[in-house]
């Protein structure tokens, strides 16, 4: 047996009591975000009583109110309290209830898959590898000012591609690209200007075109919850999932 754990530190938004989707009792101390093999399962609030069980090559991850991810891999039975207490650090400030109600979504779609992002119909559905990038799952894009992403797919052109980005309002104003054979990732090139606010429309090649909103915002919280639940709420959710698996995957890394 062993915990595993990744602490945040977040600041307080809102009033301490969380009110979540059915949860018929107040104040749960966490949440199940992931459970393989593992019961309670995932969605479900935990209570310092609430009984953990996980089998052999099973794992739980649980999200705590002040904003502390921890794994515990199987074999373990015990109540939720052993592992609250071995991350939580008292006086530690609690999410407010828009950010944790935001994670908790979030955390759903992440578990859903890429398919509820949107993207182009028969097309592979790409995962986005950092939250500054656009794939063809990208339906928004949050970006401070003169910010540059870069173009993802996973499947690279097996030659020299054409990519067009352009505005979805006006066909003029075309901008042009090689893609080069092999990349997976393509830079935003020198010679464009820096994305604006906007509804566009890019492709590479003859895989379709992708529409994608850019929304230019102010700069995002610092610490990872915080901006996750902040590009969620803007609804740039490749981005917020790209953030809550890096989180996750901290976790198990521990």
């Amino acid at each position: 047996m062993r915990i595993i754990a990744l602490v945040v530190s977040v600041m307080v938004f809102g009033a301490a009591t969380v009110s979540w989707a059915t949860v018929a009792f107040a104040e749960p101390e966490g949440f199940v975000i992931e459970a393989v093999m593992a019961s309670p399962e995932a969605n479900s609030p935990l209570r310092r009583d609430t009984p953990v069980e996980i089998a052999a090559g099973g794992y739980i991850v649980i999200i705590t109110r002040n904003g502390q991810m921890v794994r515990q891999d199987g074999p373990f039975q015990g109540p939720a309290s052993s592992l609250m207490d071995a991350i939580i650090t008292p006086g530690e400030n609690e999410l407010g209830n828009p950010i944790l109600s935001s994670l908790l979504e979030l955390a759903g779609v992440v578990r859903a898959g890429e398919e509820h992002l949107g993207g182009v119909r028969g097309a592979v559905i790409e995962t986005a590898v950092h939250p500054r990038v656009i794939t063809n799952a990208t339906t928004a894009l949050c970006l401070v000012a003169g910010a540059r992403p870069d173009f993802y797919v996973s499947r690279p052109p097996a030659r020299d591609e054409p990519v067009t980005f352009r505005s979805r309002i006006s066909p003029r104003g075309i901008l042009h690209a090689k893609w080069p054979v092999g990349a997976t990732i393509l830079p935003w090139p020198d010679s464009w200007p820096s994305p604006m606010e906007g509804r566009y429309i890019w492709t590479l090649g003859d895989r379709g075109p992708t529409p994608l909103r850019i929304r230019v915002v102010k700069t995002p919280p610092e610490n990872l919850p915080e901006r996750a639940a902040f590009y969620h709420d803007l609804q740039c959710d490749t981005q917020a999932v790209a953030l809550m698996r890096s989180m996750i995957e901290s976790a198990k890394r521990q």
